[in-house]
């Protein structure tokens, strides 16, 4: 509160009543992530041992049918199927890089004055965010993330470490489409101060 009264005698006497207010939108085609046959062997084991526990929970069930009214008796069963079949999609997107290497995403930039909003439906890594934010002509730059159905999005260094957000499994776009997704909006934001 201190904050804003602070500011609010200088703010008043600058508001612009008729901002500029300009919004692009595209299809961006972003190349799909480079996945390796140990990528596929990876997943793929792992799609076998949920397959097992996903079975064991499933004949568990049809012996004791009665568990079905325990509180969350899905929980299990059902995570243990969501991500056998996460991990058994990996040969299917392996498969789609020969025969259609790009997949095409929705993003929106918007100016509002000296503010711009660009949004997309990927869970960032942040190192994206700050490279969008350092190179942005916008006096303000905000990222709108996970517009739509959107996976995470790592970064090559992510990746190499394994972290969490970086399998195979969860990211269809890597690093090669993070770099030209920066490059887009950057290039979009600045276009919209181009006079």
């Amino acid at each position: 509160a201190d904050a804003v009264e602070a500011v609010l005698p200088c703010a008043k006497d600058t508001i612009d009543m008729e901002p500029t207010f300009d919004h692009v939108w595209a299809s961006v085609p972003l190349p799909r992530r480079r996945l390796t046959q140990k990528d596929v062997d990876d997943a793929e084991a792992e799609a076998s041992t949920l397959r097992v526990k996903y079975e064991e929970l499933k004949a568990d069930l049809e012996a004791h049918p009665e568990k079905r009214n325990e509180p969350r008796w899905y929980v299990g069963i059902t995570a243990a199927y969501r991500r056998m079949q996460w991990n058994a999609k990996v040969r299917e997107r392996f498969e789609q890089e020969a025969t259609s290497p790009e997949i095409e995403i929705e993003a929106h930039v918007l100016r509002l004055g000296d503010m711009a909003i660009a949004t997309n439906p990927f869970e960032y890594y942040l190192d994206y965010g700050l490279q969008i934010k350092a190179r942005s002509r916008a006096l303000q730059t905000f990222l709108v993330q996970l517009t739509g159905s959107g996976t995470y999005l790592p970064t090559q260094r992510a990746i190499s470490g394994g972290s969490y957000g970086a399998v195979a499994a969860s990211t269809p776009v890597g690093p090669e489409g993070g770099r030209k997704l920066v490059d887009w909006t950057v290039e979009t934001i600045n276009g919209l101060w181009e006079d």
